[in-house]
This record gives structure tokens, C-alpha cells and sequence, in this order.
């Protein structure tokens, strides 16, 4: 199992989602097209619900490694969906299973935990555009 938190995160009020490719700056971003998606969506519930039942404090939604961290979306619902924030363009492709490290990261008992609940939403970028922190305008198309 790999070490959480090798590759720092940021919290950024601006990133460019780009289709077929992710966001620029994040070490997954590509040019080619082989991805099930390249961009992961989180719920913010599902991380305060997974604290709760696993008893811990102090441990920052960043470590769940997630691209967007949302509130007030299943987003498990959106998976075979379109859907858009502003003007960027998504389709929800899959559960973003997670990694067997997130026991070490949260916890004994995260992965058992996320892999009932869903570990967040993989999703495929299919039109460009900004995305802004608390943009509040996710809709279904």
C-alpha cells in the first residue's frame, strides 16, 4: 500500500477543466483519450458521515484524494449522467474506488466504509471551461 499525501494537494478558487485531458496542474492530466475519466467528484456528507461512524477528528477531506469536493449532491446518482457546473461539461462515468491506503489515511475501517457507500465519482470532462470554488450550479442535462 502506498503512503497518502505523496503528492501534495491545493485548494485552488480557479482551475481549468479541460476535455478528454483533466485539470490543468493535477498530476493526472493528459492528452490522450484512454481515461474512464479525468476528473473525481467527492460529497462532503459522505467524508463527515465516514468521520462520524469511524470515530476520528482532525483528518482534512483533501486526504480522500478527490478533484471537487461537493455539498448537497449524490454523487453516485450522477454516474451514466450528464451533467455541467457553468460552463464545463461532464459525464459521470463510474465509482472512483478507493485505495487500500485510506485505512491509513482516516482510519481502520475507511476502505470497508467507502467501498459501501461509493468512494466518490469518476467522470469524464466533455467540454472545457473554468471551474470556481463555490460555484453553486451543478445541473442534470
Amino acid at each position: 500500500m502506498g503512503t497518502p499525501g505523496v503528492h501534495p494537494t491545493k485548494q485552488l478558487v480557479t482551475v481549468r477543466a479541460v476535455a478528454d485531458c483533466g485539470l490543468e496542474g493535477d498530476r493526472f492530466f493528459r492528452t490522450d483519450k484512454v481515461s474512464k475519466g479525468q476528473i473525481t467528484f467527492f460529497s462532503i456528507e459522505t467524508y463527515e458521515e465516514m468521520k462520524k461512524q469511524l470515530n476520528i477528528a482532525n483528518v482534512p477531506v483533501e486526504l480522500c484524494r478527490r478533484n471537487i469536493i461537493v455539498r448537497g449532491i449524490d454523487v453516485m446518482s450522477l454516474i451514466g449522467k450528464k451533467f455541467n457546473i457553468g460552463d464545463v461539461e461532464f459525464e459521470g462515468t463510474m465509482d472512483c474506488t478507493p485505495c487500500g491506503w485510506v485505512d491509513n489515511a482516516f482510519g481502520k475501517g475507511a476502505l470497508a466504509f467507502l467501498n459501501e457507500v461509493g468512494g466518490g465519482l469518476r467522470a469524464k470532462i466533455l467540454k472545457s471551461g473554468n471551474i470556481n470554488i463555490g460555484q453553486t450550479n451543478l445541473k442534470v442535462l
